[in-house]
């Protein structure tokens, strides 16, 4: 940090230096100067601050092109300054450093007149701030790549603001339509147009002495004339820019906006301290907290729930703006805008009281803005510039004085009779027009004292087709019917057909051809009451009920009802009633007007001389009535009318709900008009609402009781014409005025239309106005019913209008002229009918709204357009058509961004065929935002496709708005509806990847979540906890897919949650259940933001604490805790008892192929689900199996990977651990197989030996190299397997190492085991031990020896039984011979059967046995045998034939010679034995 020191240095030394300034005499005091010719102004009050303000008139006002202004203050401060050699004089950084290394600070603001330059410091740092401030002024560069960079940025953020704040949005429009142009002028703007280059020429026009003023709060006044002389003195000379003189205009404007709902009424204003003192008058804001004020608006809106209105005078340096701003939810605004205007009103009506409390707030103000350094300095500035005095505190504070009722009241009245200003933001189907508040704001280069609008600004238009009526004649007649030769008076309802009364006491009934088709007298003989001419007649609302009165001048009036469907079977005219005369105490004057209730429960009659009767009773039943005399008056009574009955919603139609008014009667005098009360007995005294009156025919019922589509005037129940103007009058008084210049004679309301008669200029008019005495001699002549002498024009050029107006939507609809001038207005049948004085009748027949909407089409009105067929209830359908229509109108004309709001209101299902018209117009970068809010719109109207949703996110990509993005799918919560899948794709693609996980988790679309959190974001740690939520089905699916990911980056986690889920105990995690905190994935240090996953989604996961924060350690930490302590130790969590949803659990095989590169885990997972299947049995044998072969292969893999010995054995102990208890559940070829690859012997012996396989375990040791391991095997197995010891010779004997390894002795053994058991030939045993020459005769000496020695003892054993058998054979032979050839003698004296001493008969046999023939049993001529013999015989016989037979069996003599293994000389010996070779006996 710069030392305050360094800062000073080369600067002058007063600089460096605080002092206090001696106390100015009058603190609030400006004192006023000139520096270098630059205006100067200060106050000191030797204060330790200052606050200083160089003041340019250079606002939006004076700029030349939009943005100017706002482009030039936004230069101030963010860019360097820089020398005339572009050397950077003082950087942006560096300004800012250094004010606030002094403690100061800067600031620049913008106004519709001015760009103020600010800065506040401590009182001693003068020098330091004014030389900041002349810099900015005089060296700022304007270059390109700052605009780009710095300026354009702040520019945009504040426009952005702006666009959300309606109520700023309304006042700036209020100035605009105000002011039209310069301070109506916009004081924000950005446009493609503007570039560094045009603000650098600006900054040269503005920037000039004679446009700057510096002025400074708390400094002395030689101070700032010096430094300024010093740092302002480079400035160019001149006065800068200048503008044309304001001119205010009035009107009103409507916008909408979806930023929210605001209303702004203005009023011109001016310096004077009673425009201040009048918006203090209205205030809006309460003096204390939770109260709503006392003020004229705090009173209007108090009672609004939300609703806001403020008021405030605008000061301008010549003008003004009194501007009420109105603010709160779109339902309300229509009653609180009505609630302002009234307060408006008024103001004409304050007391003092009431000014003295808004002068002393004015005051208060006034003081405060003083004490406050940096308040009031533009003003000051502004002041100074143009009339080089500064305004003082004390001169404002005596004006405020001086204010007093008097000119309060002149001041108000003033603003009454100016134009307004209104304009509405928002949502423009709630928000009211100005006429419908009772606020009008158009004129004709000027306002009434009403501030109605001008005639001459309604635009005139041709809905009515006019067609002359053409009477029916009866055949043989002359002349016209009665009907066109009287006045005619009218019904109410149009399904009945008009009635007309004539001067001799008849009342004819025509019909739809005006032809007549009944006619009956009302003064027929038989009834008491006198004739008379038919003055008035009235059918009653909705009955066949019909009212006369007749009347001639020597006599009272008489008043008949008559049921017209009701007949009398003498005469078939119409029934009366009842009659009764109207008494006008005794006075001969004729009745003027006379009005009924719907119910004719009333009737009120007026009369000329200013009384007014009222007949209460049973009129129709003739059931008694009740008459008094409630008003009088000097002036006639021209018109009477009672309030319309009360129905349920805005349209009258009459039935059960509606109730029957009457409670108040309107009365119109020549002078006045007013109201009086009906209830009760006792007259009420009048409310004037109007001093001024009508004439006769001149006021009448705000509404068409014949129409259905007739509406009450929102502003009152009656209307009254007059010469200036429509006024609309209620029982609060006047409500809505609509100028219309000109003589009025009649006035109707015909549907929502008001239709008047305009008598020629040159006739005196009945609509009271300017010229009584005229409108009151021709009102008396009506009285009478006199018509003039010269009813018809005489000149040619004069004549009567007939005009129907829209006062609601402002134009007329027709207007024609009746040359020969109108006696009547009538309406039935749904036309309007006009009788002019010569008895022509004219039919107005409405136009259908389509051709309405075609002749405004034609004139490009289609804001009128829209309102009419809004007010004509069109479909929505139709309604966006028109829309449609006038977006494309705007279109061309460049209104872009209008043209949108029309394009965005068109939107709807019947005009989904021009979106993409509407987007292919607005796809030029340029209109871009215009894009953007289209496609917002259409997502919002559920039109858009997925190639919208798609152009919507690239736009927003486009413009990296990422505020817009997120906010545009959070609107899918509520309610919006677009491609979701779209929208993620679009996410993902364009990088916003945590928008694409909020869409996806919202659309439950859980794959793509997990898929978002590993592949792009690499947050593994927290898709596992997504996967832990998910159900069964889906947790299963990623986390298979990503298993490898997840064991890479969180190994145990990932493995004990597959455990859970192999194992059928994989449980949902629920928000309230906590788990322990885990350390999550490293975050890249050059992440600035926090993720959404970590903000928004993760806090929703269960387990997620988040009321602290850890720090790297300390999430290593719990990471590491986590890892160690089970479920539930140390972690302080309450385990809730949740049972695992039903589902079935994978085969555990599915998982082998993830744990590649993860034996630990592996083994984990493995004997971890192993180990539950057994205790629970859910394993099936095909599982068991592979489990039990996976654990033993990687059981080996870990083994041969192990460095120590011991580890190694402890895995093998645990692998062949598994072949010992579960030799059935391995298969014994992949033991083999895989022992053998893992070299794991003790595997491959323990199965070879369980399957008997001796032979291949002494095989395998000798093939390996295992001497020791063979000699185990062999003394093993050795006993049990002999053929062991032949191999282990040839083993042994196959190298001099392997024999040197085995020694002698156990040479020696197996020898000899080969000897005892005869495994072997000697020759063999030779033969083997000498293929290799390996053994030596030594080693072999013993064994040779002893063979040789039982040889030769076998030898001789052989050739001894050889030498036996020989002489046996001998011996035989030499018996047989003997028997063959010399007599046997037999000596045998017992039977050798029978054992008793023989006796004949006797056999004897050359064996020397004898028997008794009887113990042979044999038969005769059978051969006999000795018996005792018998059986050694038979065993010869039978195995010579075994012999002879197997001679013959050649097939397996050769079988047995090629079986392997046999001895081949042995087998040829035995079969040689058995006479295989014999020659074949002789037959």
């Amino acid at each position: 940090m710069l030392a305050r020191s360094t800062i000073a240095r080369g600067l002058p030394q007063k600089i460096a230096s605080r002092g206090m300034a001696s106390a100015a005499a009058h603190p609030f005091h400006y004192s006023v100067g000139d520096a270098a010719g630059v205006k100067v102004a200060s106050r000191d009050d030797n204060g330790p601050t200052t606050s200083l303000a160089v003041v340019v008139r250079g606002g939006s006002r004076y700029e030349t092109s939009p943005g100017l202004a706002h482009g030039l203050a936004n230069f101030a401060f963010k860019v360097p300054t820089l020398d005339g050699g572009n050397t950077t004089r003082r950087s942006a950084l560096r300004l800012q450093r250094e004010a606030e290394l002094l403690g100061g600070s800067f600031n620049s603001a913008l106004s519709r007149e001015n760009i103020v330059l600010k800065a506040k410091f401590l009182r001693g740092d003068l020098p330091y701030f004014v030389e900041a401030l002349g810099d900015v002024l005089t060296n700022t560069k304007y270059l390109s790549y700052e605009f780009n960079e710095e300026v354009t940025p702040v520019m945009v953020a504040e426009l952005q603001n702006f666009a959300r704040d309606p109520a700023a949005i309304a006042l700036e429009h209020a100035h605009n339509v105000a002011f039209h142009t310069g301070l109506g002028g916009h004081r924000l703007a950005l446009t493609p147009k503007l570039n560094s280059n045009l603000i650098g020429s600006y900054a040269k026009q503005v920037y000039q002495k004679g446009n700057i003023a510096v002025i400074a709060s708390g400094a002395a006044q030689a101070d700032v004339q010096k430094w300024t002389g010093e740092f302002f003195g480079g400035l160019q000379a001149g006065n800068g820019v200048s503008s044309g003189e304001t001119k205010y205009y009035g009107g009103e404007n409507r916008t909408y906006s979806a930023a929210g709902n605001a209303m702004v009424i203005a009023f011109p204003g001016s310096s004077k301290a009673e425009q201040t003192v009048l918006a203090y008058l209205l205030g809006g804001e309460a003096s204390t907290k939770w109260n709503a004020g006392t003020s004229l608006l705090s009173q209007a809106v108090g009672q609004m729930s939300g609703v806001k209105a403020v008021a405030r005078h605008t000061t301008y340096s010549d003008a003004g703006l009194l501007a009420i701003t109105v603010t709160g939810p779109q339902g309300s605004l229509a009653a609180a805008g009505k609630a302002v205007v009234e307060a408006v009103n008024g103001l004409a009506n304050v007391n003092a009281e009431t000014v003295k409390k808004a002068v002393n707030q004015a005051k208060f103000d006034a003081f405060a803005g003083a004490e406050d350094r940096s308040s009031g300095l533009e003003f000051v500035g502004q002041s100074l510039i143009a009339s080089g005095k500064a305004p003082q505190t004390e001169d404002v504070v005596k004006a405020l004085e001086a204010v007093s009722v008097e000119s309060i009241k002149k001041a108000a009245a003033a603003i009454l009779k100016g134009k307004a200003t209104y304009t509405a933001v928002g949502d423009l189907h709630y928000l009211p027009f100005a006429s419908n508040i009772g606020l009008q704001v158009q004129g004709n280069g000027g306002h009434d004292k009403n501030g109605i609008e001008s005639g001459e600004l309604w635009k005139s238009f041709n809905f009515f087709t006019v067609t002359p009526v053409k009477p029916a004649v009866e055949e043989g007649a002359e002349a016209a019917p009665p009907l066109f030769q009287v006045p005619s008076f009218r019904p109410s309802q149009p399904q009945v057909s008009p009635l007309t009364g004539t001067s001799d006491g008849k009342v004819h009934v025509v019909n739809s051809s005006f032809k007549i088709v009944r006619t009956f007298s009302t003064h027929e003989v038989g009834f008491t009451q006198s004739g008379g001419a038919i003055t008035h007649m009235k059918q009653i609302e909705g009955t066949s009920l019909l009212v006369t009165i007749s009347e001639d001048l020597s006599s009272e009036p008489v008043l008949k009802v008559w049921a017209l469907d009701k007949l009398e079977k003498k005469t078939g005219e119409p029934r009366c009633q009842s009659s009764l005369t109207v008494n006008n105490g005794r006075k001969q004057f004729p009745t003027t007007a006379f009005a009924t209730t719907p119910a004719l429960s009333t009737v009120a009659v007026g009369f000329a001389n200013g009384s007014i009767t009222l007949i209460r009773g049973d009129l129709i039943h003739d059931r008694g009535t009740k008459q008094r005399i409630i008003f009088e008056s000097e002036e006639p009574i021209t018109n009477l009318c009672f309030s319309p009955p009360g129905a349920v919603g805005k349209r009258h139609r009459h039935h059960a709900h509606a109730t029957e008014g009457g409670e108040t009667l309107y009365v119109s005098t020549t002078a006045r008009v007013l109201t009086l009360s009906t209830l009760g007995k006792s007259n009420h005294p009048p409310r004037i609402l109007d001093n001024h009156g009508c004439g006769v025919g001149c006021m009448t019922p705000a509404l068409d009781y014949g129409s259905e589509d007739s509406i009450l005037h929102e502003g009152g129940d009656v209307v009254v014409a007059r010469d200036d103007a429509l006024y609309f009058y209620g029982p609060n008084g006047r409500g809505a005025c609509y100028s219309y210049e000109g003589p009025k004679q009649l006035v109707k309301i015909f549907k929502n239309y008001i239709a008047l008669i305009s008598p020629p200029a040159s006739k005196p008019s009945t609509a009271v106005a300017g010229n009584r005495s005229g409108g009151v001699s021709e009102t008396l002549k009506r009285l009478v019913g006199k018509a003039p002498a010269n009813a018809t024009a005489d000149d040619l050029f004069e004549f009567t209008k007939f005009t129907l107006l829209d006062t609601e939507l402002k134009f007329i609809a027709h207007s024609d002229r009746v040359v020969s001038g109108a006696r009547d207005i009538f309406s039935s049948w749904g036309d309007f009918f006009v009788l002019a004085l010569d008895g022509t009748l004219y039919r107005y027949h409405e136009v259908s709204l389509q051709e309405k909407l075609d002749i405004l089409y034609a004139r490009n009105l289609f804001v009128l357009a829209i309102n009419l067929a809004q007010k004509a209830g069109v479909t929505d359908n139709k309604l966006r058509g028109i829309y449609r229509r006038y977006a494309d109108y705007q279109y061309g004309k460049g209104d872009y961004d209008g043209s949108m709001q029309w394009y965005i209101k068109a939107l709807g299902p019947a005009n989904e065929g021009g979106v993409s018209t509407v987007i292919r117009k607005f796809l030029d970068t340029q209109r871009i935002h215009n894009l953007i809010e289209y496609l917002e719109e259409l997502h919002k109207h559920d039109c858009a496709t997925s190639d919208h949703t798609t152009l919507l996110l690239n736009c927003y990509a486009k413009l990296k708005d990422i505020n817009k993005l997120q906010a545009f799918i959070t609107q899918a919560d509520a309610g919006l509806k677009f491609d979701v899948d779209t929208a993620i794709a679009m996410c993902r693609q364009a990088g916003y990847y945590e928008q694409a996980v909020y869409l996806a988790e919202k659309q439950q679309e859980h794959d793509i979540v997990v898929s978002i959190m590993v592949e792009n974001l690499e947050r593994t740690s927290d898709a596992l906890l997504y996967i832990q939520r998910l159900e069964p089905e889906y947790a299963y699916s990623n986390l298979m897919k990503y298993a490898r990911i997840f064991l890479d980056k969180q190994p145990q986690r990932t493995t004990g949650l597959m455990v859970e889920y192999y194992t059928g105990r994989y449980v949902p995690m629920k928000k309230d259940l906590p788990i322990e905190p885990v350390a999550p994935d490293p975050i890249p240090q050059d992440n600035v933001f926090q993720s959404y996953l970590n903000t928004s989604l993760l806090q929703q996961l269960p387990y997620m604490g988040t009321s602290q924060t850890n720090t790297p350690s300390q999430s290593n930490t719990m990471a590491t805790t986590a890892a160690t302590t089970s479920p539930g130790e140390g972690s302080g969590a309450i385990p809730l008892p949740l049972s695992p949803k039903p589902y079935t659990a994978p085969k555990p095989r599915t998982a082998f192929s993830s744990f590649v590169d993860h034996p630990v885990e592996f083994i984990e997972f493995l004997e971890k689900v192993l180990d539950d299947g057994e205790a629970t049995g859910k394993l099936s044998e095909n599982d068991r199996v592979d489990i039990y072969t996976t654990l033993f292969e990687i059981y080996l893999q870990r083994a041969n990977s192990c460095k120590s010995k011991e580890e190694k054995r402890w895995w093998e102990a645990k692998a062949k651990k598994i072949i010992e208890a579960k030799e059935a559940l391995v298969d014994t070829s992949n033991v083999l197989l895989l022992s053998h690859l893992a070299d794991f012997k003790d595997g491959t012996t323990l199965v070879r030996e369980k399957q008997g396989l001796r032979f291949d375990i002494f095989r395998s040791c000798c093939s390996a190299g295992d001497i020791p391991g063979a000699i185990r095997a062999l003394k093993k197995y050795g006993s049990e397997e002999p053929e062991l010891y032949p191999a282990a010779l040839s083993y042994f004997t196959s190298s001099p190492q392997i024999l040197r390894a085995v020694g002698e002795d156990e040479l020696a053994r197996v020898l000899k085991v080969i000897d005892e058991q005869g495994l072997m030939k000697p020759l063999q045993v030779v033969q083997t031990l000498g293929s290799n020459g390996v053994a030596t005769v030594g080693m072999v000496k013993r064994y040779l020896g002893d063979t040789i020695e039982r040889e030769r003892k076998e030898i001789q054993q052989n050739r001894k039984m050889i030498e036996t058998y020989r002489q046996e054979t001998t011996k035989k032979a030499a018996e047989i011979a003997e028997v063959g050839s010399k007599p046997t003698v037999f000596q045998a004296q017992r039977c050798q059967a029978c054992g008793l001493q023989l006796d004949l008969p006797t056999v004897h046999f050359l064996c020397k046995h004898s028997f008794h023939q009887r113990c042979l049993n044999a038969a005769d001529g059978e051969n006999l045998e000795c018996i005792t013999c018998g059986p050694t015989n038979q065993t010869i016989r039978t195995l010579k034939r075994t012999q002879d037979e197997a001679a013959e069996r050649h097939d397996r003599f050769k079988m047995l010679l090629d079986a392997e293994g046999k001895d081949k000389f042995g087998v040829v010996s035995d079969f040689f034995g058995k006479g295989v070779m014999a020659a074949p006996p002789l037959l």
